[in-house]
């Protein structure tokens, strides 16, 4: 039941972060908030999880980065840094998969957006054999795109900078 808990959380991460890089004022001081937490998340990632792959974070991060080179460069550029990023990206959690929803919400919208979130779901399963459970992301995304306060609700930024490597402290009490 936690698993399926994460899996509808991931899309909700990737959501904010797009909104976060489309908003955000100084792309550096964003940059570094993401690295930041990425650090401190992965002490609490790996007691609660007996793992040494690199936690979420680490993959959203690659993901702003990749929308950042989109947004910043020539696509000749783009293109073997993209590959190399998305190399990289496979130590983390979610891997490139996390890379390639996060470029979703960035530029699809509606039932562009489903249609290809459920794709990307279908062949995760089938090609790289992920659990049926990856399936209920898909959820999420319909939880977004119908609910329109989610775009205006205000958390604290504490709260939601810090919810992540503390519920994953937690969960390691729990495994303890």
């Amino acid at each position: 039941m936690l698993r399926i808990i994460g899996r509808l959380a991931f899309p909700i991460y990737c959501f904010a972060l797009t909104q976060g890089y489309r908003y955000t004022g100084n792309m550096k001081n964003y940059f570094g908030r993401l690295a930041f937490l990425m650090v401190i998340s992965q002490i609490p990632y790996v007691l609660a999880f007996n793992t040494w792959t690199l936690n979420v974070i680490y993959t959203l991060f690659f993901a702003v980065l990749v929308l950042w080179l989109i947004d910043n460069t020539n696509w000749y550029v783009f293109l073997p840094v993209g590959m190399v990023l998305s190399c990289a990206s496979e130590i983390g959690d979610y891997g490139i998969y996390g890379i390639v929803l996060v470029l979703l919400y960035k530029y699809t919208k509606g039932y562009q957006l489903l249609i290809g979130h459920m794709a990307l779901n279908i062949i995760s399963w089938s090609v790289f054999d992920w659990s049926y459970i990856q399936l209920f992301s898909v959820l999420g995304t319909i939880v977004i795109m119908n609910v329109d306060k989610i775009r205006t609700i205000k958390v604290n930024r504490v709260i939601y900078r810090g919810f992540y490597p503390i519920h994953l402290f937690v969960l390691f009490l729990f495994k303890i």
